[in-house]
């Protein structure tokens, strides 16, 4: 993931700053997966829950996504900047809870007016048209 952040121009230190910021900001959405959705304190990145599966699956494709990325940098597929397992002590008996969430380039913020939304799918189970 750093020799992805490193094509797409963003430095270390900025990637640091931006995710341990003041804050996270939750925004809600409809996803049919329960993911949880956050936006980093300066609106840069994305931060989003996903199940083990996801994070395995992406652990899988990395090297392929991550030549892909470098052979078409203007690729309007969404970046991918990190995968992290983030563990929480709790009260429990097992006395933890993970959590693995991606970040990813928040492709809202920017100066250009958009004038349009839409919400692809990579499936059409349980959608209809």
């Amino acid at each position: 993931f750093g020799s992805i952040r490193n094509l797409s121009g963003i430095h270390p230190e900025d990637y640091r700053h931006s995710l341990c910021g003041e804050r996270y900001i939750e925004f809600n959405s409809n996803s049919k997966s329960g993911a949880i959705f956050y936006y980093s304190s300066d609106r840069q990145y994305m931060i989003k829950t996903i199940p083990d599966t996801e994070a395995n699956q992406l652990r899988h494709i990395l090297k392929r996504y991550h030549d892909h990325i470098r052979s078409y940098p203007k690729s309007l597929l969404s970046r991918v900047y990190g995968l992290y397992a983030i563990r929480l002590s709790t009260g429990s008996v097992s006395g933890r809870q993970v959590f693995n969430v991606i970040i990813m380039q928040n492709q809202f913020n920017t100066d250009h007016y958009i004038h349009s939304i839409f919400d692809l799918k990579g499936s059409v189970v349980g959608r209809a048209a």
